[in-house]
């Protein structure tokens, strides 16, 4: 059977330190009263490697014969270290990451001198480290496996912030979540991020774009959406664009149900809008609701897609990739009305 442990920590985005678009959150009293801990660095790469931390208990102390009865010396390598961590979006915990190949130790050990700034608070101890080869940290949509509560009789984690997984009737949570780690990894490979793609160009003043020209744009848009959501992330997609539902895509994997608004540009700036129906849409599922914007759509080396998703800690609308909220205009309309004219005016 495979060494393996899940981990519970506070939930961001990069977990390679502070800052304004990425403050841990759900990781304790201590992580809310601060807004910082000892897993903030947790997939930053020093010198090839992650040091990971996480408050696994008051002592700080793992029982490695629980994952291998063999285990000795205070250390345990060739360990699959599962991330855990509460997503407010999907009300429900989800694995946020992994470690393959990695060495466990049952306490603390000292992060290496000079390796990573120091954290408030004293944190600046890891209990597991690994290659960056052999780690990964999925994309905030990406994280849709689930990892439920114990509860009377059923099998899941508890209080603690380490979850052994060695019960008889947590076998089946290990299976399934082996089974989605590998299919992460044979669509993507062992280790790194997501990336969306690559800068946009800058472009002109804005210009009406040929109806012929506009539907290649869209069908780009469509099909490059399509291939992130099915190739890149593992979802299963559906073409709703004809429904007049307020998005294109659904796309569902476990328990996740996006909806997914499409918008292609033909120049690199990521400047669009939405229909009222499709902005009803955005703000009745917001949770769900997903506009991805691709610039410069028919561009194959230059096109560059953006998702834009509601952000539950900082109550607006945020881009993977952006430091600032989205920035929203309501706009209104108007019906304008001429006087009929009588024949012979």
């Amino acid at each position: 059977m495979e060494r393996m442990v899940f981990l519970r920590t506070a939930w961001m985005k990069h977990y390679n330190g502070v800052t304004k678009d990425d403050l841990p959150v759900n990781g304790g009293s201590y992580v809310e009263q601060n807004r910082n801990g000892g897993e903030v660095y947790n997939f930053r790469s020093v010198k090839g490697r992650h040091y990971g931390y996480a408050q696994v208990s008051p002592s700080g102390r793992i029982d490695l014969k629980r994952i291998d009865p063999s285990a000795s010396d205070g250390r345990l390598d060739d360990v699959l270290v599962v991330w855990l961590a509460r997503d407010d979006r999907q009300d429900a915990t989800v694995i946020i990451g992994w470690y393959r190949a990695a060495t466990l130790y049952s306490g603390w050990q000292e992060r290496p001198k000079g390796a990573l700034p120091r954290v408030v608070g004293g944190f600046n101890s890891y209990i597991v480290k690994a290659s960056v080869d052999d780690s990964r940290l999925l994309d905030s949509m990406e994280r849709t496996f689930r990892v439920h509560r114990a509860r009377r009789g059923q099998s899941g984690f508890g209080q603690s912030l380490i979850w052994y997984a060695d019960a008889p009737g947590d076998a089946p949570i290990r299976r399934d979540a082996l089974e989605y780690i590998a299919g992460v990894e044979k669509r993507k490979g062992r280790g790194a991020t997501t990336n969306h793609g690559i800068r946009p160009r800058s472009e002109g003043r804005w210009k009406p774009i040929p109806a012929e020209r506009r539907r290649q744009i869209e069908h780009a848009a469509m099909k490059r959406v399509k291939q992130w959501l099915e190739d890149e992330l593992g979802y299963m997609t559906v073409d709703v664009s004809k429904e007049n539902l307020g998005w294109d895509i659904t796309a569902t994997q476990r328990d996740t149900t996006l909806r997914v608004e499409v918008k292609g540009l033909s120049g690199g700036t990521a400047c669009v809008e939405l229909t009222p129906n499709e902005y009803r849409a955005m703000l009745r599922h917001r949770r769900e609701y997903c506009l991805c914007i691709v610039s410069n759509a028919l561009d194959k080396d230059g096109r560059r897609l953006r998702s834009v998703r509601w952000d539950a800690v900082s109550s607006d609308w945020r881009s993977e990739d952006s430091a600032t909220p989205a920035r929203l205009f309501e706009l209104t309309g108007c019906r304008v009305e001429l006087d009929e004219l009588s024949i012979g005016q």
